[in-house]
């Protein structure tokens, strides 16, 4: 039997920029100078969007196998490690309290394309509030609709596809 995965959406929370400096704080500790960058990214990044209240975290870093290395130094602090789970030659630390998922923690070398398209995405709507409303109304609309989210995925799949395509050429214009 298949189990549906839960998950909510809520009205933008001035809580997720805390959570994520308390989550860069922690992560600057752990990875120490194999950091490169840290950025909030993902919808809780957009002021005043609709989000998922997970918040997610980039970190750009100089040597992904250190981060493997110490995989178990994670484990213990309840961080699930994958790889490869976003994009070829990639990382992802996932936090959970209970069921709920907390953090998104992608881990990507320099000048990967993954972390390029997060950041190029984020910039876009910050910069495009109006469509930033648009998405996060799409995503309270879904959510309503829809509490499996494999069908609130579908359901927003087209649209940000087409979403990733103009912030990518607005990051190429405007370079």
């Amino acid at each position: 039997m298949e189990v549906k995965r839960t998950y909510s959406v809520r009205k933008y929370s001035k809580n997720w920029v805390r959570r994520f400096r308390e989550q860069r704080k922690f992560l600057e500790k752990i990875l120490g100078k194999n950091i490169v960058e840290v950025h909030h990214v993902g919808s809780t990044s957009i002021p005043g969007m609709n989000a998922k209240p997970i918040v997610d975290v980039l970190v750009i870093v100089k040597d992904l196998k250190l981060i493997d290395k110490i995989e178990k130094r994670f484990a213990v602090l309840g961080y699930t490690l994958r790889t490869n789970a976003i994009a070829p030659n990639s990382r992802l630390l996932k936090k959970f309290k209970g069921s709920s998922k907390l953090y998104n923690i992608h881990l990507l070398p320099k000048s990967h394309d993954e972390s390029k398209r997060l950041l190029s995405v984020k910039n876009y709507l910050i910069a495009h509030p109006k469509e930033a409303k648009r998405y996060g109304d799409l995503k309270m609309k879904l959510y309503k609709k829809t509490k499996d989210y494999s069908l609130y995925r579908k359901g927003k799949t087209n649209y940000l596809d087409a979403l990733e395509r103009k912030a990518i050429a607005w990051r190429k214009k405007n370079k």
